[in-house]
């Protein structure tokens, strides 16, 4: 009897411990993605830098949505306006924003944000 009343405190603990760490790593977030720009992107096939209007728009829109940010374990390619360069990829569509990143300690990381996007889309010619 005593094995069991110490197995099912152990199973109770395990989950309260699994629950607590997912808890933890999927709240949402504050990150100032508009500070780890890097100096240019690649955007609609060409190379954009701080002096492009879609370069401004984008660090405006990250400056206006720093908050409500929740970890994801991958970014598959959102369609249709991606923005990429060696540390970072911006994936954007109508109602969902999916960046992947270089974080400080140089690991891969990835973030999600579900909301309506005022980004422009590519041209499409």
């Amino acid at each position: 009897m005593k094995r069991f009343k110490f197995a099912v405190i152990t199973f109770i603990l395990l989950v309260v411990i699994v629950m607590t760490a997912y808890m933890y790593w999927s709240r949402e977030q504050q990150i100032n993605f508009s500070a780890k720009l890097p100096t240019e992107f690649n955007y609609c096939s060409k190379v954009i830098n701080a002096s492009d209007q879609e370069y401004i728009d984008l660090k405006n829109w990250l400056e206006w949505n720093q908050y409500g940010w929740t970890n994801s374990i991958a970014i598959t390619e959102i369609e249709p306006i991606t923005y990429t360069s060696e540390n970072i990829s911006i994936n954007i569509s109508d109602y969902k924003i999916a960046i992947g990143y270089i974080s400080e300690n140089g690991s891969s990381s990835y973030v999600i944000k579900e909301t309506p996007s005022l980004l422009k889309q590519c041209d499409k010619k």
